[in-house]
């Protein structure tokens, strides 16, 4: 079809978008959008209005992971992580983004604790 061979010659950031709305290659998108040019916010709002519910918490994960790898950016990381209903990953991505508080992972985990015995 001619938009396949559209989307294979543009390689800007408006085009890999529109190219992830109409073939649904969601994965490839988020992996290879730059975060650098690109609000992450904005690529989220395009996750939550045009990926297939299915596919949603997986995408928002990868974002999350995108993003956490990313200087300064634990606290969107943090957001698509409930995005994406990954509470591993949320409470990972929060006692990271804590690190500098030293006492912050003990009393967490010390919550843990206190919270699995009741």
């Amino acid at each position: 079809m001619l938009y396949f061979r559209y989307f294979a010659h543009c390689q800007s950031s408006e085009s890999s978008l529109i190219s992830a709305i109409v073939m649904g290659d969601w994965s490839d998108f988020l992996e290879r959008c730059d975060l650098g040019t690109t609000s992450w916010r904005e690529v989220l709002v395009s996750v939550v209005t045009y990926a297939p519910n299915d596919q949603f918490g997986t995408l928002c994960a990868i974002l999350g992971d995108r993003l956490k790898e990313r200087k300064g950016s634990k606290q969107a990381a943090l957001i698509c992580y409930i995005c994406a209903g990954d509470l591993n990953k949320v409470v990972e991505c929060w006692m990271e983004s804590r690190e500098t508080d030293a006492g912050s992972k003990v009393k967490f985990a010390g919550f843990i604790s206190i919270s699995k015995v009741h």
